[in-house]
């Protein structure tokens, strides 16, 4: 009978991960199962609850379904934006995937830019609302779904879920404990796998506390010990982090690997990136996706500690932010008090936090928005005219503070939420296509649901009271190395990519350059905007307007 009215049609990479608890509820409820799939239980939790399934489902997911009873589509997307899903739709049809790569092979969409979101990623290297760098082609947003009305294809968005502003009423031991709790639950729900699963451990909290958890909760039926991996980078500018890793790798006897990425092979992998990512986003991801190749030849499942910082108040920037608009509030009248308690863990990162502050100190929060996000705005005034004129009024700025806007948190929440919707999804798209590339499944424990849903309900107030990203460091002192969880400075361990770009690297960007200024993208050669403004000269805004080349090169646009 189910199957008589629902059409069920799975994206490559979802991962329902609480299926046998739904199939129990199912089973209780009188329902009958063929299979041992998440499939056949996410079929039969739609016919069991309607859409309010969705509130029942946990895990990375983006799937389709149809139910011709209603004659409606429904594409549906997790809640943090885990796992991609793009659409294209027109009065006569929808096409969608889990890559753009294959609307454009479907002859649905052509490869052209839009405006919107070129406009997006040249101030900010990521994309806000639904925009992709590709015209005609969406994306649903994170924790929501479309319905389609296959009768004439016009399209409704339903957010599902969003992340909880009201606070609970918990002290602060008890929140230590709770976050503690969940972040167990989390791993162990997470860790479920009838195949060996291994973890990153990069000697910080989030993939310390991932893999310890991990190696109490592994399936020995599969497995008898935890592969963890660490990357090393001889030549980086970075503190080295081996003695971190190393000490975690110890701690809990896992098999370990010091992963050397090999040079030639990070050269090699930008052959194709940016058509592996399908548009240029965030930071510099090729040792990403040489990392995954080497786990992916011991194992099909990686752990790793992405969200740690976006929803537990990782980065200096959230202090340096805060600072700025209490010290904005109080010259502009109001009776806010400068808390100068949290500047003392903003040693180490002076010059950022002198960045944030020098652009936004005496601004609105409009400014303090731009401080953190924008990386190279400067480069639209040297974009084409037809593209800076279709996107009319539309400002990036007010695109981000629209986002938050209608949040009643406290200003530190708004920033964590704001990076929830748009630095986040940019991060997980990078760490998504770089090991799906290579047949690895990457899962990210501190993005499950119940462990986010209580970093939106914990007090503003605890966020910082022990420093960056404080709760966690408190929560898993007790199972962490004393030198990995007292480390309050970990900067992350970063590949030496500039030295590529002066060297190795330098005749492909070179022509991709070359490319660039071809298209008429830019009204004047890269190489004269990028000697023109001192402001331009730095390798990030190399990278950005590389990979502006590399993805014309990629998908053969204009």
């Amino acid at each position: 009978m189910l199957l008589e009215t629902l059409v069920f049609t799975g994206l490559q990479n979802c991962k329902r991960l609480n299926y046998l608890e739904l199939q129990k509820q199912l089973l209780e409820l009188g329902y009958m199962f063929e299979t041992n799939s998440d499939t056949e239980v996410l079929l039969k939790s739609y016919q069991a609850f309607g859409l309010d399934f969705l509130d029942k489902i946990d895990g990375m997911f983006a799937f389709a379904l149809v139910d011709f009873t209603k004659n409606k589509l429904y594409l549906v997307r997790d809640r943090l934006g885990i796992k991609p899903l793009y659409y294209h739709v027109n009065t006569s049809s929808i096409t969608f995937a889990s890559e753009i790569k294959a609307l454009i092979k479907s002859g649905a969409v052509s490869a052209e830019i839009d405006p919107f979101g070129l406009c997006d990623y040249i101030h900010i290297q990521l994309y806000t609302q639904n925009h992709t760098l590709f015209k005609g082609v969406k994306s649903i947003r994170p924790g929501a779904f479309l319905s389609v009305d296959l009768a004439n294809y016009t399209i409704v968005e339903h957010v599902y879920w969003d992340l909880p502003q009201e606070e609970a009423k918990l002290d602060y031991d008890e929140a230590i404990l709770n976050l503690r709790e969940r972040i167990f639950e989390a791993v162990k729900l997470w860790c479920r796998a009838d195949v060996p699963i291994s973890a990153y451990v990069s000697g910080g909290l989030d993939s310390s506390s991932v893999a310890t958890i991990a190696k109490q909760f592994l399936n020995k039926k599969v497995q008898a010990n935890l592969h963890t991996f660490s990357s090393i980078f001889p030549e980086a500018r970075f503190q080295d982090e081996r003695p971190y890793s190393d000490a975690v790798a110890k701690h809990i006897g896992s098999e370990h690997h010091r992963v050397i990425l090999p040079k030639e092979e990070i050269i090699k992998a930008h052959d194709d990136l940016l058509y592996v990512l399908d548009m240029p986003i965030a930071g510099y991801s090729a040792p990403y996706r040489i990392m995954s190749k080497i786990v992916r030849q011991h194992t099909r499942v990686v752990l790793t500690g992405h969200g740690g910082d976006e929803l537990f108040c990782g980065y200096p920037k959230y202090i340096a932010a805060v600072l700025s608009k209490e010290i904005s509030d109080s010259i502009s009248g109001s009776n806010r008090v400068v808390n100068s308690s949290n500047i003392k863990y903003l040693v180490g990162f002076e010059r950022q936090a002198r960045q944030i502050l020098g652009k936004s100190v005496f601004g609105d929060e409009k400014q303090i928005i731009k401080s953190l996000f924008f990386r190279t705005e400067e480069l639209w005034q040297y974009v084409n005219p037809e593209f800076r004129s279709a996107v009319g009024d539309y400002s990036v700025s007010d695109s981000l503070l629209n986002m938050c806007s209608n949040r009643t948190t406290g200003y530190l929440k708004k920033l964590l939420y704001l990076d929830a919707k748009v630095l986040l999804p940019g991060l997980l798209h990078v760490e998504d296509r770089t090991s799906m590339i290579e047949n690895l499944e990457s899962r990210t424990p501190l993005l499950d649901r119940k462990v986010v849903e209580f970093a939106g309900q914990v007090p503003e107030a605890f966020l910082l009271r022990d420093g960056l990203k404080g709760m966690i460091r408190k929560a898993m002192e007790p199972v962490l190395p004393r030198m990995v969880s007292a480390n309050p400075s970990k900067s992350g361990t970063m590949y030496p990519a500039t030295e590529l770009f002066d060297k190795e690297l330098a005749d492909l960007i070179h022509k991709d350059f070359m490319l660039l200024d071809k298209t008429g993208l830019f009204i004047k050669p890269v190489h004269e905007i990028l000697s023109e403004s001192q402001e331009l000269i730095n390798k990030r805004v190399t990278w950005a307007i590389w990979s502006l080349g590399a993805w014309i090169r990629a998908f053969k646009i204009f």
